[in-house]
Protein backbone atom coordinates (compact mmCIF):
# COMPACT_ATOMS: atom_id res chain seq x y z
CA UNK A 1 0.00 0.00 0.00
CA UNK A 2 1.50 3.37 -1.10
CA UNK A 3 1.56 6.17 1.81
CA UNK A 4 0.22 9.56 0.73
CA UNK A 5 2.35 12.34 1.26
CA UNK A 6 1.69 14.45 3.59
CA UNK A 7 3.71 18.36 2.29
CA UNK A 8 4.57 19.69 5.63
CA UNK A 9 6.18 22.91 5.77
CA UNK A 10 8.01 24.43 8.72
CA UNK A 11 9.30 28.07 8.10
CA UNK A 12 11.40 29.22 11.40
CA UNK A 13 12.92 32.75 11.78
CA UNK A 14 15.17 33.35 14.85
CA UNK A 15 17.42 36.02 16.41
CA UNK A 16 20.73 34.35 16.74
CA UNK A 17 23.94 35.38 19.25
CA UNK A 18 26.16 37.58 17.35
CA UNK A 19 29.05 35.39 18.93
CA UNK A 20 27.41 32.39 16.36
CA UNK A 21 29.04 34.40 13.69
CA UNK A 22 32.67 33.65 14.57
CA UNK A 23 32.39 30.04 14.81
CA UNK A 24 30.51 29.22 11.18
CA UNK A 25 31.90 27.80 8.42
CA UNK A 26 30.99 25.40 5.02
CA UNK A 27 32.32 22.53 6.77
CA UNK A 28 30.39 23.40 10.08
CA UNK A 29 27.04 24.13 8.40
CA UNK A 30 27.35 21.19 5.62
CA UNK A 31 27.79 18.86 8.94
CA UNK A 32 24.79 20.70 10.41
CA UNK A 33 23.01 20.26 7.78
CA UNK A 34 23.78 15.84 7.50
CA UNK A 35 22.46 15.71 10.85
CA UNK A 36 19.32 17.38 10.65
CA UNK A 37 18.94 15.12 7.65
CA UNK A 38 19.39 12.28 10.39
CA UNK A 39 17.76 13.59 12.38
CA UNK A 40 14.07 13.70 10.91
CA UNK A 41 14.51 10.43 9.30
CA UNK A 42 15.40 11.57 5.92
CA UNK A 43 17.38 10.73 3.01
CA UNK A 44 19.94 13.05 0.90
CA UNK A 45 18.90 13.62 -2.90
CA UNK A 46 21.73 16.42 -3.52
CA UNK A 47 24.26 17.03 -1.11
CA UNK A 48 24.68 20.14 1.29
CA UNK A 49 25.49 23.30 -0.66
CA UNK A 50 26.42 26.36 1.09
CA UNK A 51 27.93 29.71 0.35
CA UNK A 52 28.58 33.23 1.58
CA UNK A 53 26.88 36.43 0.17
CA UNK A 54 29.39 39.12 1.01
CA UNK A 55 26.78 41.84 -0.55
CA UNK A 56 27.08 44.67 1.51
CA UNK A 57 23.77 45.14 4.03
CA UNK A 58 22.79 40.87 3.38
CA UNK A 59 26.19 39.12 4.37
CA UNK A 60 25.61 35.88 5.89
CA UNK A 61 25.77 32.12 4.57
CA UNK A 62 23.44 30.47 2.78
CA UNK A 63 22.99 26.71 3.18
CA UNK A 64 20.66 24.55 1.21
CA UNK A 65 20.34 20.19 1.22
CA UNK A 66 18.07 18.49 -0.81
CA UNK A 67 15.98 15.61 0.03
CA UNK A 68 14.18 12.80 -1.85
CA UNK A 69 11.09 14.21 -0.28
CA UNK A 70 11.90 17.96 -0.74
CA UNK A 71 14.85 20.89 0.55
CA UNK A 72 16.02 21.93 3.90
CA UNK A 73 17.51 25.69 3.16
CA UNK A 74 18.55 28.79 5.56
CA UNK A 75 19.89 32.45 5.27
CA UNK A 76 22.11 33.57 8.03
CA UNK A 77 22.22 37.48 8.06
CA UNK A 78 25.33 38.10 10.13
CA UNK A 79 25.41 41.70 9.23
CA UNK A 80 22.66 42.24 11.86
CA UNK A 81 22.63 42.66 15.12
CA UNK A 82 21.67 40.36 16.94
CA UNK A 83 22.07 38.01 13.74
CA UNK A 84 18.46 36.79 11.48
CA UNK A 85 17.98 33.20 10.68
CA UNK A 86 15.91 31.99 8.15
CA UNK A 87 14.99 28.07 8.05
CA UNK A 88 12.73 26.39 6.13
CA UNK A 89 12.19 22.75 6.42
CA UNK A 90 9.56 21.14 3.77
CA UNK A 91 9.16 17.50 2.83
CA UNK A 92 6.38 15.47 1.70
CA UNK A 93 7.12 12.64 4.70
CA UNK A 94 6.71 13.29 8.02
CA UNK A 95 9.03 15.00 10.65
CA UNK A 96 9.14 15.61 13.96
CA UNK A 97 9.44 19.55 14.52
CA UNK A 98 10.44 19.27 17.96
CA UNK A 99 13.29 17.74 16.51
CA UNK A 100 14.14 20.44 14.03
CA UNK A 101 13.38 23.31 16.75
CA UNK A 102 15.63 21.84 19.04
CA UNK A 103 18.35 21.26 16.63
CA UNK A 104 18.44 25.30 15.38
CA UNK A 105 18.26 26.50 18.92
CA UNK A 106 21.25 24.71 20.13
CA UNK A 107 23.05 25.09 17.11
CA UNK A 108 22.53 28.74 16.23
CA UNK A 109 21.98 29.57 19.65
CA UNK A 110 18.90 31.12 18.99
CA UNK A 111 17.35 34.07 21.51
CA UNK A 112 13.96 34.69 19.71
CA UNK A 113 12.43 31.73 17.51
CA UNK A 114 9.04 32.02 15.55
CA UNK A 115 8.10 29.37 13.40
CA UNK A 116 5.41 28.94 11.45
CA UNK A 117 3.86 25.16 10.37
CA UNK A 118 2.31 24.57 7.07
CA UNK A 119 0.17 21.62 6.12
CA UNK A 120 -0.37 21.06 2.62
CA UNK A 121 -1.54 17.79 2.21
CA UNK A 122 -5.43 17.67 1.89
CA UNK A 123 -5.09 20.52 -0.89
CA UNK A 124 -2.50 19.24 -3.33
CA UNK A 125 -3.02 17.00 -6.43
CA UNK A 126 -2.34 16.71 -9.92
CA UNK A 127 -6.14 17.19 -10.41
CA UNK A 128 -5.76 20.56 -8.11
CA UNK A 129 -2.76 22.05 -9.89
CA UNK A 130 -4.50 21.51 -12.99
CA UNK A 131 -8.03 23.36 -12.11
CA UNK A 132 -8.19 27.50 -12.85
CA UNK A 133 -7.03 29.35 -10.10
CA UNK A 134 -10.80 30.24 -8.73
CA UNK A 135 -10.98 26.96 -8.02
CA UNK A 136 -8.13 26.27 -6.28
CA UNK A 137 -8.60 25.27 -2.56
CA UNK A 138 -6.70 27.40 0.02
CA UNK A 139 -5.96 25.74 3.30
CA UNK A 140 -5.28 28.61 6.31
CA UNK A 141 -2.03 28.82 8.20
CA UNK A 142 -1.71 26.73 11.51
CA UNK A 143 1.30 28.93 13.34
CA UNK A 144 3.52 28.21 16.42
CA UNK A 145 3.73 30.67 18.72
CA UNK A 146 6.90 32.69 19.68
CA UNK A 147 9.17 31.38 21.76
CA UNK A 148 11.70 33.91 23.99
CA UNK A 149 14.75 31.38 24.56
Amino acid sequence: MKTQPCFQHLLITAETDIKVARILNERRLSTHLLEMVDAIGMTTLIPPAIAYSPDENNTGYTGFVGLTSSHISFHHWDCLVPGVLQYDVFSAKRFDCETVLESIVDFWRCRILTTTLLDRGDSVSLRDLRQPKDRATIKPVRAMNTMRL
